[in-house]
């Protein structure tokens, strides 16, 4: 396996998976980047160096990023990949519900795919991802960026896996701000799925479908003002905000401080705001800040964020 440039670099935008009512459905890609740079080793041995303002040693991605290399040379036909060394610049929280895993598995693939020349598009890559990840809306906003609708489980075919942009509103893409209030608690997605009921009464299932019908609205419309309420939910999130002290009092300062609405991010612990502006999100994401940390919750960054519409992007030098 002959590699095809001196170096690769992949940049990864975080993603926030549900957006409320759709569970498992939707993703979208934000303004917050891990990017991961390939290159050759000089040894026999994989190397993976880290820094950024994320990076944590105690908690990193670096098996994924090279699990997702070996499966892709695996679905070729080769065998174990060449040494490669791996520069990580780390600004996605881990188990925060930003997408931090699946930046890592995207990275990986990407890198892989373009420094050995394997030719895979990126529809074949988020199969990848969902066989390694379990669920594709985040490594779907990750590869695709904007806001993708995810739909996975099996027909009478065998495996099922489609995806679909949704037709962002200019409003939306380009005139919501939005802010991430991060928890200093880790959230996994295991745990978290493990603190859902195994059955909801029919008027909750309903209540989330009638607000992701209105979720849909206000993106492709462009109707932010719809946001409060199309952000609500009943499937998950009532189940997951019992882990975060405070949330409540979080929310409503947030709606006193003039958001559009907020909705936990993923699998939490993280709370994602939609705003009119970055001055507004700056306002939202402070006061949310006191109004956890008064309450038990300590927070660990605030990040005044943008949708991202590229996905992820790769450069590489030349041989």
């Amino acid at each position: 396996m002959q590699t095809k440039f001196s170096s690769v670099s992949v940049r990864v935008p975080a993603s926030s998976a549900n957006l409320g009512p759709g569970f498992d459905t939707l993703g979208m890609a934000i303004s917050l980047y891990n990017t991961w740079t390939f290159r050759p080793s000089l040894d026999d041995l994989h190397h993976v160096t880290g820094f950024g303002e994320a990076i944590d040693s105690s908690h990193t991605n670096d098996s994924l990023i090279l699990e997702a290399a070996q499966e892709l040379a695996m679905q070729y036909g080769f065998g174990d990949l060449p040494p490669l060394s791996i520069e990580a610049d780390i600004h996605i929280p881990v188990q925060r519900g930003l997408g931090s895993s699946a930046s890592a598995v995207v990275g990986g693939l990407l890198g892989a795919n373009k420094l050995f020349g394997f030719g895979a598009s990126r529809d074949q890559l988020l199969t990848i991802a969902y066989a390694m990840e379990g669920h594709a809306d985040n490594a779907a906003a990750a590869l695709f960026g904007g806001v993708e609708c995810v739909t996975t489980g099996r027909d009478n075919v065998g495996p099922l896996l489609f995806h679909r942009a949704v037709p962002v509103s200019p409003v939306m893409r380009d005139k919501v701000s939005l802010v991430a209030c991060v928890p200093a608690k880790r959230i996994g997605t295991d745990a978290s799925r493990r603190v859902l009921p195994r059955t909801v009464a029919f008027e909750n299932a309903a209540f989330s479908i009638n607000r992701l019908a209105l979720l849909m609205i206000a993106f492709v419309n462009g109707e932010p003002d719809l946001l409060r309420y199309g952000l609500a939910d009943d499937l998950h999130q009532p189940y997951r905000w019992k882990e975060i002290k405070g949330l409540t009092e979080a929310i409503g300062v947030a709606v006193a401080s003039g958001d559009y609405g907020t909705c936990l991010s993923g699998s939490g612990s993280t709370l994602l705001s939609f705003c009119p502006s970055d001055e507004i999100a700056a306002q939202v994401g402070a006061a949310m800040r006191t109004a956890l940390e008064e309450n038990g919750t300590p927070i660990e960054a605030i990040h005044v964020l943008r949708m991202d519409t590229a996905g992820a992007t790769v450069h590489t030098e030349p041989l």
